[in-house]
């Protein structure tokens, strides 16, 4: 946890330079996360010519914007619900889009088998957000496993541009990591929640 918390604190750092240049330029942190999402869906777009190299570069810009957004949004100390609302909001449809892109890919192509690992991928990647969000509306905190959604981003980013054979190799990853990740933050909240208060 320790490791994984210190990759992204060095990202951010690494992207605050050009955070603070697009708040000097007056640009919105909510103008981000829409272009993120634009970005997401013209990344869909590729991946549905079969593109998945140039899949893969938009699909980088999406990720990017989506962590300038709320850099941004500290910097200028304009952190709000409605833009917090608006972006897990967004995320849930550019992932979406970005499945729906691959499925139509593998359909396409005629595999059956990709097809159904995007299938699975993405009920696991959904599941995830909702496990967490289910559980803090109860009032509990769920924060564990591995594959949340700058991983699951890494990976398909990675593997895009890798090529076909890599992308195809990703998606078994994820349609088994996603699910892994589900039933442990399932666990993890029945689990305290079924502890006697003390």
């Amino acid at each position: 946890m320790t490791s994984r918390k210190s990759v992204k604190e060095s990202a951010r750092k690494s992207l605050e330079p050009l955070a603070r240049f697009l708040v000097a330029l007056k640009v919105r942190p909510n103008w981000m996360t829409v272009g993120g999402f634009i970005f997401a869906l013209i990344s869909a777009g590729y991946f549905i010519s079969g593109s998945v190299r140039i899949a893969g570069l938009f699909l980088l810009l999406a990720g990017l914007s989506d962590i300038i957004d709320g850099m941004m949004a500290r910097l200028t100390s304009s952190v709000k619900n409605s833009g917090a609302f608006l972006d897990s909001s967004l995320d849930r449809y550019s992932e979406g889009a970005v499945f729906f892109g691959l499925g139509v890919h593998y359909a396409k192509s005629g595999s059956e088998l990709g097809v159904a690992l995007v299938l699975i991928a993405l009920v696991g990647s959904f599941l995830i957000s909702y496990v967490r969000a289910r559980a803090e509306g109860l009032g509990e905190t769920c924060t564990v496993g591995f594959m949340e959604r700058p991983e699951r981003l890494a990976v398909l980013i990675i593997c895009s541009l890798l090529g076909h054979t890599a992308l195809a190799a990703g998606l078994l990853i994820l349609a088994l990591l996603t699910h892994i990740t589900a039933l442990h933050r399932i666990y993890h909240v029945y689990t305290k929640m079924e502890r006697p208060s003390r």
